[in-house]
């Protein structure tokens, strides 16, 4: 039986829904609940951590139930079934709510209506999951909970005593070494704020803009339009954290330029997948499992950024240089009259540099503007009134100066950069409060957002003020009232399968702190590696992939970490190794990625594939193999912990440990490419591939043949002229750097 409501209502109530969410979360992240409790004595309003998951699961169940039946989305009707889905699933989590003293003390001795409501929660939960994020992962949590009860009658390697219904579900549902742990508190706490900005930016026209500004800066060069592909990702990533947003969102423009340059179908969308994909890795907004990062190693959330910038930025420059071979291999040009403004220019690069140098100082007389507003006001509070005051002024005279700048020239590169300056505020106030305030994750993303609602609501009617037009303003704020409200419950609904994803991994975790599963696999994979850390990094490299098949990239982060770390640290000891504990984590989390490429699941590779029309198995080996130089980074930094600036000796080793490490990728990349300064021989690849492998595991180059890293590296010049020489590059190579 289906309820026949108006499809708008039924539309309206499930938005409003997720208005509410949003707006619930971005209170729980504000100062304002505090100032209340502080000022009027409100304390009822304040939250403890484990009911802020409760509530923050709750909602996204319920909107699961409401808008993935297939009657809502395609007869536009909800029914019965659903909606009591929907509210049994959320009552099963409300209910530690609103019992949480009985349960608290009764710990470990549930009742029978206990269990029966945990129950029903886990398995609400499962069917959650398999409606948003798929099946494999369903399947693999009713594994680990067959595992959890019948653990005695399994292999002796991995048996244990067992654990009755009650034990399983009081530890799974009751407790907060479960659904309700770390992963989804990490999701209630940080992720579902930053995932909002992401959609207020956008909403705001923020990744029109970046879009429009890649290509204006690289759409004119060989290979522009994918070039231009990875650079939009890359800036959208920054914003988005999401591999299937950035693919999908960036694709829709950029595949069908790609495919008209001439690049297949496959290769257009696996070079949109691979550039979408490394968006989670794109600081200061990374993906869902950046954010665990920081919550299991209790370290802020701009450490985790400062140690992933630059091998996020060694992987894009990579990227480009694989489009760009790419694009020689087609000998794709743009044109005459696009290729005759590639020319050097003096003049242009003279402004350029006149324009960051007067960007820099700009940014300095802010910095000790806002210095200045700290000392006067001291330690009182009030310095927020006039910083804010100082960053709408910012925002206004970067309005004003584009409304002027509009009037005289015509679409070029600097108009497109002035038109979009003020999208640039709302990031440098995120990494403003994350770097230099030291303020939480949860607080710098609120601060953001704050701002970004301003700029929907008034930026328009400012905008048309400074332009001296007539406006009216009561309808043009209801206007902007209503892409606020869009965006909001678009960020909302984007958050549903992030929230039950990590609520499903926790029972994944859950399984494994109870049965004591992470130590019986440690054992054998300690047995199967011998004490090799390569071998146990290959090991946890392959494990994530083969689960990345099955899983998100969160839930994969959450459930390799919690079997792998501890083992990696125990060989890590054993071999009195000295490597830090981000660079580990890193290591899982770049490997995570995968999920989203490797087939026969690859998400984005199925996305990209809609968009070019392509065979989406294809896409997905073609981006596996594009993706190969993610693989070697983390191998890399694990190594060399200099490469995520951790521990570092001096900065000239650091940039020269850098600097070869970019240029071994790029060569690493040249040798699978077949091409470098021209299309390459068999023994010519297998040279750069021995090149790139030297200048970027140089430690272990050395601990098989004893020689000074110098001369390593003056070897790898001599086989890199060699090759050049061999291609009858001197000339060519200026012709391919000059493109």
């Amino acid at each position: 039986m289906n309820s026949c409501r108006n499809n708008n209502a039924i539309g309206a109530i499930i938005d409003n829904i997720a208005l509410i969410w949003s707006i619930f979360q971005i209170l729980i992240a504000s100062p304002v609940l505090i100032w209340l409790t502080a000022h009027l004595g409100f304390i009822a309003v304040l939250l403890n951590d484990f009911h802020l998951r409760l509530i923050h699961l709750s909602f996204a169940l319920f909107l699961t139930f409401l808008s993935s039946s297939k009657s809502y989305n395609q007869y536009n009707k909800i029914p019965l079934a659903s909606w009591v889905l929907a509210l049994i699933s959320s009552f099963s989590v409300l209910y530690l709510f609103i019992f949480y003293e009985e349960l608290a003390i009764r710990v470990a001795m549930p009742t029978n209506i206990d269990l029966i409501i945990s129950i029903i929660g886990i398995l609400l939960l499962l069917e959650a999951a398999r409606r948003t994020v798929g099946m494999p992962i369903v399947i693999i949590s009713a594994i680990f909970l067959l595992y959890s009860y019948f653990g005695q009658y399994m292999p002796m390697i991995i048996a244990h005593k067992g654990n009755s219904l009650s034990a399983i579900a009081s530890h799974e549902w009751l407790s907060s070494e479960g659904v309700f742990g770390v992963a989804l508190a990490t999701s209630a706490n940080f992720i579902f704020l930053y995932v909002l900005f992401g959609a207020l930016l956008e909403k705001a026209g923020g990744g029109e803009f970046f879009i429009k500004l890649s290509f204006a800066l690289l759409a004119r060069f060989t290979g522009g339009p994918a070039k231009a592909a990875v650079v939009a990702s890359g800036l959208m990533g920054m914003i988005s954290g999401s591999s299937m947003a950035n693919t999908i969102t960036i694709g829709t423009f950029t595949i069908p330029l790609m495919k008209k340059m001439g690049l297949s179908a496959e290769k257009a969308a696996a070079i949109e997948v691979s550039a979408g994909v490394n968006a989670q890795i794109m600081p200061p907004v990374m993906g869902a499992a950046a954010f665990l990062i920081s919550e299991f190693l209790s370290i802020p959330y701009a450490l985790i950024v400062k140690y992933a910038i630059v091998p996020a930025i060694l992987i894009y420059i990579t990227l480009l240089y694989i489009v760009h071979l790419e694009a020689c291999k087609l000998n794709a040009n743009i044109g005459d009259d696009m290729n005759k403004k590639t020319n050097f220019n003096y003049y242009t690069l003279l402004t350029s540099l006149v324009s960051i140098c007067c960007f820099i100082i700009f940014c300095g007389v802010i910095y000790f503007v806002i210095q200045g507003i700290y000392h006067f006001f001291g330690a009182t509070g009030y310095s927020i009134y006039p910083i804010s005051l100082l960053v709408i002024s910012i925002y206004v005279l970067m309005l004003w100066y584009q409304s002027q700048y509009e009037k005289s020239d015509s679409n070029s590169l600097r108009q497109t950069l002035i038109s979009g300056l003020h999208y640039f505020i709302p990031v440098s106030i995120l990494v403003w409060c994350l770097t230099i305030e030291k303020m939480s994750s949860a607080l710098s993303c609120y601060w953001t957002i704050i701002f970004l609602i301003f700029m929907l609501l008034m930026g328009d009617i400012i905008t048309s003020f400074l332009r001296k037009e007539k406006v009216n303003i009561v309808s043009k704020l209801k206007s902007n009232l209503n892409n606020l409200h869009e965006a909001m419950v678009i960020g909302a609904k984007n958050m549903i399968p992030v929230a039950i994803a990590t609520g499903t991994a926790g029972v994944l975790v859950g399984s494994v702190s109870l049965t004591g599963f992470g130590l019986s696999i440690g054992n054998l994979i300690e047995n199967l590696a011998n004490g090799s850390l390569l071998i146990t990094l290959v090991l946890t490299a392959i494990i994530c992939i083969i689960l990345g098949m099955g899983m998100p990239t969160t839930a994969c982060y959450i459930v390799v970490s919690t079997l792998m770390i501890p083992i990696l640290n125990h060989i890590i000891q054993l071999n009195e190794f000295d490597i830090a504990q981000i660079a580990l984590h890193l290591f899982v989390f770049y490997f995570g990625l995968m999920a989203d490429v490797t087939p026969p699941v690859g998400l984005a590779s199925y996305a990209a594939a809609a968009i070019a029309q392509a065979n989406a198995f294809k896409v997905g080996i073609q981006a596996f193999l594009y993706n190969i130089r993610t693989m070697l980074v983390p191998f890399a930094f694990v190594f060399n912990n200099e490469l995520i600036l951790y521990k570092i000796k001096s900065v000239p080793h650091s940039i020269c440990t850098i600097i070869t490490s970019l240029i071994g990728l790029i060569v690493i990349s040249s040798g699978m490419q077949g091409y470098f300064i021209r299309v390459s021989k068999f023994y010519e690849s297998v040279l750069l591939f021995v090149v790139g492998f030297i200048l970027l595991f140089p430690r272990a180059i050395i601990a098989f043949v004893p020689v000074h890293t110098g001369y390593a590296y003056a070897l790898c010049g001599i086989i890199l002229l060699s090759v050049i020489f061999l291609q009858n590059g001197f000339k060519g190579i200026s012709k391919c750097l000059m493109s």
